[in-house]
C-alpha cells in the first residue's frame, strides 16, 4: 500500500486541544454514519492522543501533538489517484476547525 504522510502546525494550540476538537467531529462522523469511505473502524487513544483508522481504503493512524497534527497512512491502491482530494479535504476541514493551522509548511 503506498504511503501518505502529512504534517500541520498549529501554532500555539497544545495536544489536548487537538485532540478534542478532532475527536468532537469524529463523534459527529459516527453519530451521523454519513461517511464516504464505506464501513471503518476508527479507535482513539485518549492517553496517548492519536486516533486509529482502518477500511478498506485507507489505514491510518493521526497523531495529535502539542504545535501540530501528524498523519501517516497507506492508502490502497484504489485510493491513490484521489491523493489531491484527500488533500482538499483534509485542508477544507482544517481552515474551518482550525483556523490557526498553518497549511504551507
Amino acid at each position: 500500500m503506498p504511503k501518505y504522510s502529512r504534517k500541520i502546525l498549529l501554532p500555539g494550540v497544545d495536544a489536548a486541544e487537538v485532540f478534542d476538537r478532532i475527536n468532537r467531529d469524529i463523534e459527529k462522523y459516527k453519530a451521523s454514519q454519513e461517511g464516504t469511505l464505506g464501513p471503518v473502524d476508527l479507535r482513539k487513544d485518549s492517553d496517548a492522543k492519536t486516533f486509529k483508522l482502518d477500511s478498506k481504503w485507507v489505514n491510518a493512524q493521526l497523531f495529535c501533538e502539542p504545535g501540530c497534527v501528524r498523519l501517516e497512512a497507506n492508502l490502497s491502491l484504489l485510493a491513490l489517484p484521489f491523493r489531491s482530494k484527500i488533500d482538499e479535504g483534509i485542508d477544507r476541514w482544517l481552515k474551518k476547525n482550525f483556523p490557526e493551522a498553518k497549511l504551507d509548511a
